[in-house]
Order: structure tokens, then C-alpha cells, then sequence
């Protein structure tokens, strides 16, 4: 009976020494055993009796205790620790949103960009290259993809403003600065061609459209031809007063004899009265003398007469 006493009184002495003494540092190393994690790293967190809460690399664990076994796992602790985000390229974006972790870039709105570099931005004017329609002069943002990231050109004729000398005019490009932007003049008289009725000559401004832009000798010119010409007779009455009138064919005068059939009642001096021969020309009616066989065939020539009938 004796000997049953004092083995209990050892046992409860033993496990009254080993629970006073109880410390959740002795769960450390076999914490660090089982998860891999430095010991090191591993911090007691809570420790209530003779159980414990670690700290096991960013994770909580409840390990308790057993008077013959020591410390055992348990399980996660049902309160974990808020994780400070993790944020590998250091960009400011955790690593959870950022759509490029391993490249520092900026934050953006859009989830397929957020975190990743910028896109270039050759001329550094804020709209990136694959969007700028000028990619080496900065300009302006545009809704209107033709002129994003082009210097202002308020009249859109591809001169910018700074460089327009007449920026409120579509023109056309000029080396000469004074008329880089501005309408075609090619004369130089400082009337457009557009507006110009002499755009090769120099002139003055007229309010007369027909002469605007052309020299004065040349508008008094035409000034004074215009009058000419008011003074002068249509072209249509002067032929016809030049031309007489034409008889009608089909209704002769008969005031005037026809020119193409002599009168009857009047000899034609051109020619003789088929009655009365010309004095003047005396063998019209009658055969020459000199050339005898000309009217009438020859009956005596010897030669005729000398012939016989075979």
C-alpha cells in the first residue's frame, strides 16, 4: 500500500512540476519541423494555460499541450493575421491586382494594364506612341484619332498654329513665313487666288469681282473697251446693212430684168441678134475664104477626082 502511494505522489509531483513550468517556446522547434519554417521566424503569439497560439511565418497555429506527449499541432488558429500585401516589383500595385508582378509599372484603371509599364511616349507629350498621331512632336490629347498627340491646328489645314500665319484660314504650307498657312496668292498682291481675277498679275482690291486683284492700267483698259464696244453698232446690223437684199427666187422683180436671161424687147451687148451679124465679125455667118473646108467638105480637089470607083 505504501508503495502505491508514493508512485502517485511521484506522478502528481512530476506532472505538477512539468506544468508549472510549461512554456510555448518548447512547441518551436517541432513547429519548425513540421512547416519548414526557420525557427527563427516562428513567435509565440498567445499562450493560455498550457496551450499556445504561433506565429509560423505569417501563419497562426494552435499547438496544445499534453503532460506525457508534449506539444502537439492542432490546426490554423480561427483568427489569422491581416497579411501585409505583397507587392514583388515594388510599384505600389499588390501583387494580387497587378497585371504585370514582375515589372514595376503605374497603377491604371484597366486590369490588363494595371501595374505594367507605361507605353512609350517618344515625344513625351502624355499620349503614348501606339496612340499618337505625331509621334515626334508633342501635342495635344484628341478624341479625333488623324490629329491625337498633334500640335492644335484650328483651321485643319495640317499647318499648326504656331506656324500659321493665318490660323483662323485653311491655307497651304509656304517656306516663307509670312504666308505658311494661308490661302494660295501666287501673285503676291495680298488677294487670295480664290478672290483674284488676274492671279498671275498684281493688282489692287476692287469691288468690281471682274477686276478684283488685276492692275488698274489693265482694269482702265477694259473699262474703256467696254465703252468702245457699247459704242459700237451690232456686229448683225452693220452686215446687214453692208449685204443688199437677195431677189427671191421663185418671184423675180420685175422692175429689174434678170441678170442670168437677156430682156427680149433689149439686144444683149455681149452678144449679137442671131438676125443681124456682127460688122465686126464678118464670117460668123459664112466659111473663110482662106480655110474653104472648114463648113463644107472639099469636092474639088484633084485628088478626090482622080479617083475611080473600083
Amino acid at each position: 500500500m505504501m508503495k502505491y502511494a508514493m508512485t502517485a505522489a511521484l506522478v502528481l509531483g512530476v506532472a505538477g512540476m512539468t506544468t508549472g513550468c510549461v512554456t510555448a517556446k518548447r512547441a518551436v522547434p517541432m513547429a519548425a519541423h513540421r512547416s519548414g519554417c526557420e525557427a527563427d521566424k516562428i513567435k509565440v503569439v498567445n499562450q493560455e494555460g498550457r496551450n499556445a497560439v504561433l506565429d509560423v511565418c505569417g501563419t497562426h497555429e494552435d499547438w496544445h499541450f499534453h503532460p506525457f506527449n508534449g506539444y502537439s499541432y492542432v490546426g490554423p488558429s480561427a483568427e489569422q493575421p491581416e497579411k501585409p500585401p505583397v507587392d514583388g516589383d515594388g510599384d505600389g500595385v499588390n501583387d494580387g491586382v497587378d497585371a504585370c508582378p514582375s515589372k514595376a509599372g503605374v497603377a491604371t484603371a484597366d486590369p490588363t494594364t494595371n501595374g505594367c509599364p507605361p507605353p512609350p511616349d517618344t515625344d513625351g507629350d502624355g499620349v503614348a506612341d501606339p496612340d499618337d498621331a505625331c509621334l515626334e512632336v508633342a501635342g495635344v490629347k484628341s478624341d479625333d484619332a488623324k490629329t491625337n498627340g498633334c500640335p492644335p491646328d484650328k483651321d485643319g489645314d495640317g499647318v499648326a498654329d504656331a506656324s500659321d500665319a493665318c490660323a483662323d484660314v485653311a491655307g497651304v504650307k509656304s517656306d516663307d513665313a509670312k504666308a505658311n498657312g494661308c490661302p494660295p496668292d501666287k501673285d503676291g498682291d495680298g488677294i487670295v487666288d480664290a478672290s483674284d481675277a488676274c492671279p498671275d498679275k498684281a493688282g489692287t482690291a476692287s469691288d468690281d469681282p471682274a477686276k478684283s486683284g488685276c492692275p488698274e492700267e489693265a482694269a482702265e483698259g477694259d473699262a474703256e473697251g467696254d465703252a468702245k464696244d457699247a459704242a459700237k453698232p451690232d456686229a448683225a446690223e452693220d452686215a446687214a446693212k453692208k449685204e443688199p437684199p437677195k431677189p427671191d427666187a421663185a418671184e423675180p422683180d420685175a422692175a429689174e430684168p434678170d441678170a442670168a436671161k437677156p430682156d427680149a424687147a433689149k439686144p444683149d451687148a455681149a452678144k449679137p441678134d442671131a438676125a443681124e451679124p456682127d460688122a465686126a465679125e464678118p464670117y460668123a455667118a459664112e466659111p473663110d475664104a482662106a480655110e474653104p473646108y472648114a463648113a463644107k467638105p472639099d469636092v474639088a480637089k484633084p485628088a478626090d477626082a482622080a479617083k475611080t470607083p473600083e
